[in-house]
């Protein structure tokens, strides 16, 4: 069955190897994490993790630069969902949707 995409606004993808770097709220801007950026819309971002339990539906986090450029005002997120890109379960896909700007 195929997913319906009932997005309002239209995805930007990056180039492979492009990345995320977040913190999620409440801990240091130093102990941030990167993160394979997936894809980008006016009102969310996914991207890759490798481990199944790292995010929780709900978390909420700082986008603080997207594919090499820092953000001046940093995006607050939280995340929507987290599934498996694939059989082996090596690689997961987290969903966040953007809920407000510093």
């Amino acid at each position: 069955m195929s997913e319906i995409d009932n997005r309002e606004h239209e995805r930007f993808s990056f180039p492979s190897g492009s990345w995320v770097k977040i913190v999620i709220k409440g801990q240091s801007a130093n102990d941030y994490k990167m993160f394979e950026l997936i894809d980008i819309s006016q009102s969310g971002v996914s991207f890759k993790s490798h481990v199944s339990n790292e995010f929780k539906r709900g978390v909420e986090f700082y986008v603080i630069e997207i594919g090499g450029k820092i953000i001046k005002e940093a995006l607050l997120a939280r995340v929507r969902y987290v599934r498996s890109l694939n059989e082996l379960k090596v690689e997961y896909k987290v969903g966040a949707e953007f809920i407000e700007r510093l």
